[in-house]
């Protein structure tokens, strides 16, 4: 089942920073015209404090697999090198997405795959990428 508000090619940025404006953040930047500069999607303030948010959009249902994956290196750049008062994770499935606070949930195991390079910008060759991970116990499903 779809319910997910938005394109499966669309990483849900449009979706997440209109949720964040009707909260009541402000100064929101999509980062990817600073692509080369920022290892994330999303920054905005919230009461004076920065937030940042990295984005992951499956084309899957929510229990096809029974945990959450990152790129080790781009988790670590985002844990320790960028400078913000909270680092979210967003993790969208077809039917439900899931919030990981990078600063306080910290992986479960590693793992090393074969996978796509990305699917979103069409490079479907197959690499081997270090993945941090994060079993279905550490977050909770949001109903969109």
């Amino acid at each position: 089942m779809n319910n997910r508000p938005f394109s499966k090619d669309s990483e849900g940025k449009e979706w997440l920073i209109k949720k964040l404006k009707n909260i009541g953040f402000d100064h929101i930047v999509d980062t990817d015209v600073y692509a080369k500069t920022y290892h994330y999607d999303i920054e905005g303030y919230y009461k004076g404090k920065k937030w940042i948010f990295e984005l992951k959009n499956r084309d899957l249902s929510s229990d096809c697999y029974s945990d959450v994956m990152m790129n080790r290196k781009q988790y670590r750049t985002i844990r320790w090198e960028v400078e913000a008062d909270y680092k979210i994770l967003f993790y969208f499935w077809n039917d439900h997405y899931t919030v990981i606070d990078l600063q306080k949930n910290i992986p479960e195991s590693s793992e090393t795959i074969e996978c796509s390079r990305t699917k979103r910008i069409g490079d479907h060759r197959v690499i081997k990428k270090d993945m941090v991970i994060w079993n279905n116990d550490a977050y909770k499903l949001f109903d969109y």
